[in-house]
């Protein structure tokens, strides 16, 4: 279980280079007690111990010369503290002290020194003890700006971090958020418990759903596929006052489902659990390069395949399943090639056969109704027989064929040609 910090970092300021520069300090905020409760509206107030841890994550070290923690104070609901008299603060870091103004509603700390040395491996660690705090439910903004500067520089800039704290009716309570188990296997349920009260919302959040779990203190979310965090949102309203606590836990699931915007993998992908369904909008392959399937391939019955574009086959295509049709619309060979039939043919009662250009038939030309053919004169090649071939039946229903002779100085004495036209 973990509390979610509300936590607001200032956008970095530019560094020396005109680049945006890290923050040179990352801070935590934990309480005593965990939440802080307002105090009563009479008797002792309630106080509270604030511990600000700031790391140092780079390999290099900074110089800084001021830390100011800015406390806002007053009877409001953003206001954390009456005052700041009650406040013992103290600071980690040797050789330096901390100043409280009032008016200003800061405690400062510096070193003595001027300015001193954080190195990367080091932090600093800040407490505000016995706060006392005021009576009105509400957030309240923590600041913490760092004055500093790269070790060895002298571009001074300063780095602003605001964390809320949130000041909780006394009867209120939130905590314990905990999972049965926390590994569970993939489509497993988990049931979460814990312990709340005094909230006027409570809401489970994890994924895309959030349900309404106020008055319940365990809920068991069924079907899970992937490691999930869980978050629970506690929010108090008193008047005009609101302020939230989220808890948050994680549940790992074993062999999770996976899901990403863009998934890139250089060794090689495998789906192979029998049963397991890899399901894909958009197949293609590297950027410009095809797609290649090393594999047979197999289109189960109930499922279509669509071409929008050409098909090109390298071996043979079978399509021999009783009653099954195959529908084409421009049949050709290869280009250059013709197209060759290398089986018997059966043209279907029914079904025409339409030729536009020549037919042969053993090598032979084959006459058709309304051909024109030619006998002509080798030697003299103006002299022609010209024929135009009819075909049809006679009155008995047999097939009879007549070709019309157009005579074009004959001469039978030399050799002669025929020409199909």
């Amino acid at each position: 279980m973990a509390t979610i910090p509300q936590i607001t970092a200032t956008e970095e300021p530019d560094g020396l280079s005109g680049e945006k520069a890290a923050p040179p300090l990352y801070f935590e905020l934990s309480t005593n007690p965990d939440p802080v409760r307002v105090s009563p509206s009479s008797g002792d107030p309630e106080r509270a111990d604030f511990v600000l841890v700031g790391s140092r994550r780079s390999t290099l070290a900074i110089d800084c010369r001021k830390v100011i923690v800015n406390v806002s104070t007053g009877n409001n609901s953003p206001d954390l503290t009456p005052d700041l008299n009650s406040v013992n603060a103290q600071i980690s870091l040797a050789g330096w002290t901390a100043t409280t103004n009032t008016t200003a509603k800061t405690i400062t700390f510096t070193p003595t020194s001027g300015h001193a040395t954080i190195g990367p491996a080091q932090g600093i660690t800040i407490q505000l003890m016995g706060m006392r705090i005021n009576t009105v439910v509400g957030s309240s903004p923590l600041r913490i700006d760092v004055e500093w500067a790269e070790s060895g520089d002298d571009y001074w800039t300063t780095d602003s971090t605001v964390i809320d704290v949130g000041k909780f009716p006394p009867d209120f309570v939130l905590r314990n958020f905990i999972p049965e188990q926390l590994v569970i296997d993939n489509g497993g349920s988990v049931k979460l418990n814990w312990e709340a009260g005094g909230a006027s919302s409570l809401k489970l959040l994890y994924d895309v759903a959030e349900v309404n779990v106020l008055g319940k203190s365990t809920y068991t979310v069924n079907n899970v596929r992937s490691t999930t965090v869980f978050y629970l949102r506690a929010t108090v309203q008193v008047g005009t006052g609101t302020v939230e606590r989220i808890l948050s836990t994680t549940v790992t699931v074993r062999v999770p489902d996976l899901e990403v915007r863009n998934l890139k993998v250089t060794g090689d992908l495998t789906a192979v659990t029998s049963g397991t369904t890899v399901r894909i909008r958009d197949l293609r392959g590297p950027y410009g390069a095809p797609l290649r399937v090393n594999s047979h391939l197999e289109v189960l019955t109930g499922n279509n395949v669509s071409i929008a574009d050409n098909l090109t086959v390298g071996g043979d295509v079978n399509a021999t399943a009783t009653g099954r049709v195959v529908r084409i619309r421009d049949l050709r060979g290869p280009y250059g090639v013709p197209l060759r039939v290398n089986s018997h043919l059966e043209v279907l009662t029914g079904n025409n056969v339409s030729i536009a250009d020549n037919l042969t038939v053993g090598g032979k030309s084959v006459l058709r109704d309304q051909d024109s053919v030619r006998i002509r004169n080798n030697n003299y090649p103006e002299n022609h027989l010209n024929a135009t071939t009819a075909f049809g039946t006679d009155n008995s229903g047999n097939f009879i064929a007549a070709a019309y002779w157009r005579k074009n100085s004959y001469d039978s004495a030399s050799t002669m040609t025929l020409e199909k036209r």
